[in-house]
């Protein structure tokens, strides 16, 4: 079964993926095509033709989520039940928000500035017990 990995040069959404292969003994290019690309190929059929794709042989599953769970699942590290599993895709999720949450203060092309760190490690919602106050949504950095 052949593997294909097809994103974006850069850092981001296939770490993750490319980490769960060589947890598993998997590296490129002998065991898995490593595709990163500077702008999408004409020749993308799954993912609406968006990146990233995982190409499992004849099939592909685009999105990162789902890359992720398929390769977790294939490689036993989902949990031991289904409970677990949701767990793991919570944990995801909340990084996911992390980073979204990141990208909104700080987008991508931006230089950092010490003012922009400052209010990613020390600003934002104070909220960060009993319930979340909703209208400070839009503060939310690390100190979720």
């Amino acid at each position: 079964m052949s593997i294909a990995l097809r994103y974006f040069d850069g850092r981001g959404f296939m770490e993750v993926p490319r980490m769960l292969l060589a947890l598993n003994g998997k590296y490129p290019p002998n065991d898995y095509e490593d595709g990163r690309f500077g702008v999408i190929p004409d020749s993308f059929e799954a993912n609406l033709g968006r990146m990233p794709v995982l190409k499992i042989g004849d099939e592909s599953i685009g999105q990162s989520s789902a890359i992720n769970f398929y390769l977790a699942s294939e490689f036993g590290l989902m949990g031991s039940s289904t409970l677990e599993a949701a767990k793991i895709i919570a944990i995801e999720e909340s990084v996911k928000e992390l980073a979204t949450a990141f990208r909104t203060l700080l987008p991508y092309g931006v230089t950092p500035t010490e003012e922009l760190f400052n209010t990613w490690f020390d600003g934002g919602a104070t909220d960060d017990s009993g319930p979340a106050d909703v209208s400070k949504r839009a503060e939310r950095y690390l100190t979720w």
